[in-house]
């Protein structure tokens, strides 16, 4: 992974990022050409993205106060980092969900020792987050780093892809947690899923972070 050329795509897609809730606020101040203006709740608004779409989100966040949470589904950079650094040093201070399968067993063309220096930069990171931060790392059946996109569900059953019923079953999983999440720090509602260690489901190992 050549850094320069990953610095500069996530600064990219960060700005991206920024940009929609841009027009999503001067649309909802807009009444005359937005029917939904004035109705949207712009305090509770947060970040999501997949695999690269994470990084993006993550970076719009470290920017970006308007955002009052952030869900990183599998975005990790192994052997990098699981968070982009930058030299300005902006760290982010909403609350993180980091939502991956399980990386012990890495397929990545990583060596052991960058394997090792990648998973102490991410203990690192997660212990500098904010509290009502989460690492969930799934153990579901066939789940892997498409899983959590829609691409499985399209061409389940074809090319290497778990059936759908597994499909849908890892989707669902996913989803819980996203809900617990967003429920917990967009509305403050109560995450058994996350804060309960006798809700946990087996499929999953939370490990909660935050200062």
């Amino acid at each position: 992974m050549d850094r320069g050329t990953t610095t500069e795509t996530i600064t990219e897609g960060a700005a991206d990022v920024r940009f929609a809730l841009d027009r999503i606020m001067a649309a909802n101040a807009n009444p005359q050409e937005f029917l939904l203006a004035g109705r949207l709740d712009l305090n509770r608004v947060a970040a999501m993205g997949h695999s690269a779409g994470a990084e993006f989100a993550a970076r719009g966040c470290q920017l970006d106060a308007r955002f009052k949470a952030c869900v990183d589904l599998d975005g990790g950079m192994v052997p990098i980092a699981v968070l982009p650094e930058y030299p300005d040093g902006a760290t982010m201070k909403q609350p993180l969900l980091l939502m991956e399968p399980d990386h012990s067993q890495s397929r990545t063309p990583a060596t052991p020792t960058e394997l090792t220096a990648y998973f102490k930069k991410k203990e690192e990171q997660l212990q500098a987050t904010r509290l009502g931060s989460y690492n969930v790392v799934l153990r579901a059946k066939d789940l892997a780093h498409p899983g959590f996109s829609d691409i499985p569900l399209l061409f389940a059953g074809q090319d290497g892809y778990p059936p759908t019923e597994t499909v849908l079953h890892n989707l669902e999983l996913i989803e819980k947690y996203v809900r617990e999440f967003l429920g917990k720090n967009l509305k403050q509602e109560k995450a058994p899923l996350l804060d309960s260690a006798n809700t946990t489901l087996p499929e999953a190992t939370v490990k909660r972070y935050g200062r």
